[in-house]
Protein backbone atom coordinates (compact mmCIF):
# COMPACT_ATOMS: atom_id res chain seq x y z
CA UNK A 1 0.00 0.00 0.00
CA UNK A 2 2.94 2.54 0.58
CA UNK A 3 4.07 1.35 -2.44
CA UNK A 4 1.38 2.52 -4.53
CA UNK A 5 1.11 5.76 -2.86
CA UNK A 6 4.36 6.65 -3.57
CA UNK A 7 4.27 5.83 -7.29
CA UNK A 8 0.68 8.37 -7.59
CA UNK A 9 2.35 10.96 -5.75
CA UNK A 10 5.71 10.61 -8.38
CA UNK A 11 3.46 10.62 -11.13
CA UNK A 12 1.31 13.63 -10.15
CA UNK A 13 4.55 15.85 -9.20
CA UNK A 14 5.35 14.30 -13.41
CA UNK A 15 2.42 15.63 -14.83
CA UNK A 16 2.73 18.91 -12.88
CA UNK A 17 6.19 19.60 -14.33
CA UNK A 18 5.18 18.75 -17.64
CA UNK A 19 2.52 21.06 -17.40
CA UNK A 20 4.66 23.92 -16.03
CA UNK A 21 7.12 23.23 -18.58
CA UNK A 22 4.94 23.52 -21.55
CA UNK A 23 3.13 26.61 -20.21
CA UNK A 24 6.82 28.36 -20.04
CA UNK A 25 7.29 27.17 -24.13
CA UNK A 26 3.22 28.45 -24.96
CA UNK A 27 4.95 31.78 -23.20
CA UNK A 28 7.73 32.00 -24.61
CA UNK A 29 6.38 31.72 -28.32
CA UNK A 30 3.85 34.10 -27.64
CA UNK A 31 6.95 36.90 -26.38
CA UNK A 32 8.99 36.10 -29.22
CA UNK A 33 8.50 38.84 -31.79
CA UNK A 34 6.43 37.66 -35.03
CA UNK A 35 7.74 37.80 -38.47
CA UNK A 36 7.08 40.60 -40.64
CA UNK A 37 4.14 39.94 -43.24
CA UNK A 38 4.66 40.69 -46.49
CA UNK A 39 3.01 41.44 -50.18
CA UNK A 40 3.79 41.88 -52.97
CA UNK A 41 0.86 44.35 -55.58
CA UNK A 42 1.09 44.58 -58.77
CA UNK A 43 1.27 48.56 -59.63
CA UNK A 44 1.30 48.36 -63.30
CA UNK A 45 4.18 49.11 -65.96
CA UNK A 46 6.26 46.12 -64.91
CA UNK A 47 6.17 47.51 -61.11
CA UNK A 48 5.19 46.31 -58.16
CA UNK A 49 4.91 47.65 -54.59
CA UNK A 50 6.16 45.86 -52.03
CA UNK A 51 3.92 46.11 -48.52
CA UNK A 52 5.32 44.68 -45.05
CA UNK A 53 3.78 44.92 -41.46
CA UNK A 54 4.33 43.32 -37.89
CA UNK A 55 0.45 44.10 -37.90
CA UNK A 56 -2.45 42.26 -39.35
CA UNK A 57 -3.38 42.90 -43.46
CA UNK A 58 -6.53 42.77 -44.89
CA UNK A 59 -7.89 43.40 -48.57
CA UNK A 60 -11.20 44.88 -49.68
CA UNK A 61 -11.72 44.93 -53.38
CA UNK A 62 -8.47 47.19 -55.02
CA UNK A 63 -7.70 48.33 -51.12
CA UNK A 64 -4.92 46.68 -49.22
CA UNK A 65 -5.02 48.07 -45.23
CA UNK A 66 -1.86 47.03 -43.18
CA UNK A 67 -1.44 48.10 -39.48
CA UNK A 68 1.83 48.20 -37.07
CA UNK A 69 5.13 49.25 -38.39
CA UNK A 70 4.31 49.27 -42.26
CA UNK A 71 6.59 49.95 -44.85
CA UNK A 72 5.55 50.66 -48.00
CA UNK A 73 8.43 50.81 -51.21
CA UNK A 74 6.93 51.95 -54.94
CA UNK A 75 9.39 52.84 -57.54
CA UNK A 76 12.06 54.53 -55.45
CA UNK A 77 9.66 55.82 -52.89
CA UNK A 78 9.42 54.63 -49.24
CA UNK A 79 6.52 55.55 -46.66
CA UNK A 80 6.47 54.33 -43.05
CA UNK A 81 3.56 54.42 -41.06
CA UNK A 82 1.34 52.43 -38.13
CA UNK A 83 -1.51 52.34 -40.67
CA UNK A 84 -1.35 52.37 -44.44
CA UNK A 85 -4.43 52.16 -46.64
CA UNK A 86 -3.16 51.44 -50.38
CA UNK A 87 -5.25 51.66 -53.38
CA UNK A 88 -3.27 49.27 -55.73
CA UNK A 89 -5.27 50.44 -58.69
CA UNK A 90 -5.15 54.38 -58.10
CA UNK A 91 -2.22 53.86 -56.39
CA UNK A 92 -3.10 56.15 -53.58
CA UNK A 93 -2.47 55.59 -50.33
CA UNK A 94 -3.11 56.93 -46.93
CA UNK A 95 -0.88 57.06 -43.97
CA UNK A 96 -1.36 57.46 -40.32
CA UNK A 97 0.61 57.88 -37.37
CA UNK A 98 4.73 58.66 -36.76
CA UNK A 99 4.52 58.80 -40.54
CA UNK A 100 8.01 59.04 -42.64
CA UNK A 101 8.49 59.89 -46.17
CA UNK A 102 12.02 59.28 -48.02
CA UNK A 103 12.87 59.80 -51.80
CA UNK A 104 16.35 60.59 -53.19
CA UNK A 105 17.47 63.45 -50.96
CA UNK A 106 14.00 64.41 -49.13
CA UNK A 107 13.19 62.95 -45.83
CA UNK A 108 9.18 64.20 -44.57
CA UNK A 109 8.18 63.18 -40.71
CA UNK A 110 4.24 63.53 -40.29
CA UNK A 111 1.10 63.16 -38.61
CA UNK A 112 -0.77 62.34 -41.95
CA UNK A 113 -0.48 61.68 -45.60
CA UNK A 114 -2.38 61.29 -48.63
CA UNK A 115 -0.20 59.97 -51.36
CA UNK A 116 -0.24 59.33 -54.88
CA UNK A 117 2.66 57.13 -55.42
CA UNK A 118 2.41 57.05 -59.25
CA UNK A 119 1.55 60.72 -60.08
CA UNK A 120 4.44 61.79 -57.07
CA UNK A 121 1.83 64.44 -55.77
CA UNK A 122 0.39 64.23 -51.83
CA UNK A 123 -0.67 66.12 -49.21
CA UNK A 124 1.35 65.76 -45.88
CA UNK A 125 -0.01 67.35 -42.26
CA UNK A 126 1.96 68.77 -39.10
CA UNK A 127 5.69 68.28 -41.15
CA UNK A 128 8.87 67.59 -39.87
CA UNK A 129 11.35 67.55 -42.72
CA UNK A 130 14.73 67.57 -44.15
CA UNK A 131 16.14 68.33 -48.07
CA UNK A 132 19.87 67.22 -48.58
CA UNK A 133 21.34 69.93 -50.65
CA UNK A 134 24.63 68.89 -52.53
CA UNK A 135 26.76 71.85 -52.83
CA UNK A 136 29.61 72.98 -55.14
CA UNK A 137 32.52 73.68 -53.03
CA UNK A 138 33.97 77.17 -53.50
CA UNK A 139 36.77 78.57 -51.16
CA UNK A 140 35.22 82.33 -51.26
CA UNK A 141 32.18 80.98 -50.07
CA UNK A 142 31.04 80.10 -46.42
CA UNK A 143 28.79 76.51 -47.37
CA UNK A 144 27.01 74.60 -44.67
CA UNK A 145 27.12 71.22 -45.03
CA UNK A 146 23.34 71.33 -43.34
CA UNK A 147 20.37 70.20 -45.03
CA UNK A 148 17.73 72.08 -45.24
CA UNK A 149 15.15 71.89 -42.38
CA UNK A 150 11.77 72.91 -41.91
CA UNK A 151 8.40 72.81 -40.32
CA UNK A 152 4.92 73.06 -41.34
CA UNK A 153 1.64 72.66 -40.74
CA UNK A 154 0.99 71.31 -43.87
CA UNK A 155 2.87 70.20 -46.90
CA UNK A 156 1.93 70.25 -50.77
CA UNK A 157 4.41 67.50 -53.14
CA UNK A 158 4.07 67.83 -56.35
CA UNK A 159 5.15 66.02 -58.90
CA UNK A 160 7.91 68.50 -60.80
CA UNK A 161 9.92 67.84 -57.46
CA UNK A 162 7.97 71.42 -55.87
CA UNK A 163 6.93 71.68 -51.80
CA UNK A 164 4.53 74.26 -51.16
CA UNK A 165 4.74 74.88 -47.24
CA UNK A 166 2.40 76.56 -45.47
CA UNK A 167 3.14 78.07 -42.13
CA UNK A 168 6.51 77.21 -42.07
CA UNK A 169 10.08 77.99 -40.54
CA UNK A 170 12.92 77.23 -42.66
CA UNK A 171 16.39 76.96 -41.64
CA UNK A 172 19.98 75.61 -42.31
CA UNK A 173 21.03 75.18 -38.81
CA UNK A 174 20.97 72.72 -36.33
CA UNK A 175 17.18 72.11 -36.24
CA UNK A 176 17.14 71.69 -32.35
CA UNK A 177 18.80 75.37 -31.44
CA UNK A 178 18.43 76.96 -34.79
CA UNK A 179 20.50 80.12 -34.54
CA UNK A 180 18.84 82.00 -37.24
CA UNK A 181 15.34 81.21 -39.09
CA UNK A 182 12.88 82.18 -41.97
CA UNK A 183 9.32 82.30 -41.28
CA UNK A 184 6.61 82.25 -43.99
CA UNK A 185 3.18 81.63 -44.60
CA UNK A 186 3.77 79.95 -47.50
CA UNK A 187 7.02 78.91 -48.93
CA UNK A 188 7.87 76.96 -52.27
CA UNK A 189 11.05 74.64 -52.50
CA UNK A 190 11.99 73.90 -55.96
CA UNK A 191 14.35 70.69 -54.99
CA UNK A 192 17.99 71.15 -56.06
CA UNK A 193 16.96 74.72 -57.28
CA UNK A 194 15.48 77.54 -55.31
CA UNK A 195 13.62 78.33 -51.86
CA UNK A 196 11.14 81.16 -52.61
CA UNK A 197 9.26 82.86 -49.28
CA UNK A 198 6.20 84.94 -49.82
CA UNK A 199 5.44 87.95 -46.63
CA UNK A 200 8.32 86.50 -44.54
CA UNK A 201 10.62 87.36 -41.51
CA UNK A 202 13.63 86.67 -41.14
CA UNK A 203 14.66 86.13 -36.82
CA UNK A 204 17.67 85.72 -35.15
CA UNK A 205 17.83 83.14 -31.75
CA UNK A 206 13.87 83.79 -32.37
CA UNK A 207 13.99 87.28 -32.02
CA UNK A 208 11.87 88.83 -35.54
CA UNK A 209 14.42 91.25 -37.16
CA UNK A 210 13.72 91.58 -40.93
CA UNK A 211 10.21 91.22 -42.42
CA UNK A 212 10.50 91.08 -46.50
CA UNK A 213 7.38 90.95 -48.74
CA UNK A 214 9.13 88.10 -51.31
CA UNK A 215 12.63 86.62 -50.55
CA UNK A 216 14.50 83.69 -52.42
CA UNK A 217 18.06 81.54 -51.26
CA UNK A 218 19.62 78.96 -53.49
CA UNK A 219 18.66 75.15 -52.74
CA UNK A 220 20.87 73.54 -55.29
CA UNK A 221 24.14 72.96 -56.29
CA UNK A 222 24.86 76.81 -57.06
CA UNK A 223 25.19 78.24 -53.95
CA UNK A 224 24.88 82.02 -55.65
CA UNK A 225 21.73 83.14 -57.17
CA UNK A 226 21.31 86.54 -58.68
CA UNK A 227 18.85 88.64 -57.33
CA UNK A 228 18.51 91.83 -55.04
CA UNK A 229 20.11 91.78 -51.32
CA UNK A 230 18.85 92.56 -48.34
CA UNK A 231 17.78 96.03 -48.06
CA UNK A 232 19.83 98.88 -45.42
CA UNK A 233 18.30 100.61 -43.34
CA UNK A 234 19.57 102.84 -40.80
CA UNK A 235 20.21 105.82 -39.24
CA UNK A 236 23.67 108.29 -38.25
CA UNK A 237 24.11 111.50 -37.26
CA UNK A 238 25.88 112.55 -39.77
CA UNK A 239 24.60 110.53 -42.73
CA UNK A 240 21.30 111.20 -41.34
CA UNK A 241 18.37 108.36 -42.59
CA UNK A 242 20.23 105.75 -44.84
CA UNK A 243 18.35 103.76 -47.41
CA UNK A 244 19.87 101.38 -49.38
CA UNK A 245 20.06 98.15 -51.60
CA UNK A 246 22.20 96.08 -54.04
CA UNK A 247 21.61 93.83 -57.46
CA UNK A 248 23.56 90.56 -57.26
CA UNK A 249 24.37 89.40 -60.33
CA UNK A 250 26.12 85.62 -61.14
CA UNK A 251 25.87 84.83 -64.36
CA UNK A 252 28.69 82.07 -63.91
CA UNK A 253 30.31 80.01 -61.29
CA UNK A 254 33.57 81.64 -61.49
CA UNK A 255 32.01 85.25 -62.01
CA UNK A 256 29.58 87.52 -60.29
CA UNK A 257 29.05 91.26 -60.21
CA UNK A 258 27.52 93.44 -57.33
CA UNK A 259 25.97 97.04 -58.16
CA UNK A 260 24.42 99.06 -55.16
CA UNK A 261 23.41 102.44 -53.56
CA UNK A 262 22.47 104.22 -50.41
CA UNK A 263 20.11 107.51 -49.88
CA UNK A 264 21.56 109.44 -47.02
CA UNK A 265 18.96 111.78 -45.54
CA UNK A 266 21.32 114.46 -44.50
CA UNK A 267 24.52 114.27 -46.91
CA UNK A 268 23.50 112.70 -50.68
CA UNK A 269 23.86 109.45 -52.01
CA UNK A 270 26.46 106.73 -52.65
CA UNK A 271 26.91 104.51 -55.27
CA UNK A 272 29.31 100.97 -55.05
CA UNK A 273 30.31 98.38 -57.71
CA UNK A 274 31.91 95.18 -56.95
CA UNK A 275 33.10 92.51 -59.88
CA UNK A 276 34.70 89.46 -59.12
CA UNK A 277 36.00 86.77 -61.23
CA UNK A 278 38.02 83.87 -60.97
CA UNK A 279 38.18 81.56 -64.34
CA UNK A 280 41.08 79.41 -62.74
CA UNK A 281 42.92 78.27 -59.59
CA UNK A 282 45.91 80.65 -59.71
CA UNK A 283 43.71 83.24 -61.44
CA UNK A 284 41.91 85.72 -59.71
CA UNK A 285 40.48 89.58 -61.09
CA UNK A 286 38.97 91.93 -58.82
CA UNK A 287 37.68 95.63 -59.54
CA UNK A 288 35.80 97.83 -56.78
CA UNK A 289 34.10 101.17 -57.17
CA UNK A 290 32.78 103.46 -54.36
CA UNK A 291 31.49 106.87 -54.87
CA UNK A 292 29.76 109.63 -53.11
CA UNK A 293 27.39 112.99 -54.13
CA UNK A 294 28.33 114.73 -50.46
CA UNK A 295 26.21 117.81 -50.12
CA UNK A 296 27.64 118.43 -46.74
CA UNK A 297 27.08 118.76 -43.20
CA UNK A 298 23.84 120.88 -42.74
CA UNK A 299 24.49 124.04 -41.36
Amino acid sequence: MPRTYLTLLTARIACRRNLFVLCAVVLTLMALPSKAQQARLPSGKGQYAELSSDGPQTRKGDVFTADKNVDLQYAGMRLRADHIAYNEKTHDSLAQGYVQFDFENQHLEADEAHYNFSTGTGTFKNVRGSVKIVRRPNPMVLVSENPLYFEAREVERYADDVLVVHQAWITVCDQKRPTWQMFAPRARIRLNKTVALVNANFRLYKVPLIWLPYATAPAGQRIRQTGFLLPEIGNSSTKGYVFGDAFYWAPMTWADTTLGGQYLSKRGSSQRVEIRLRPTEGTSFLYTYFGVVDRGLPN
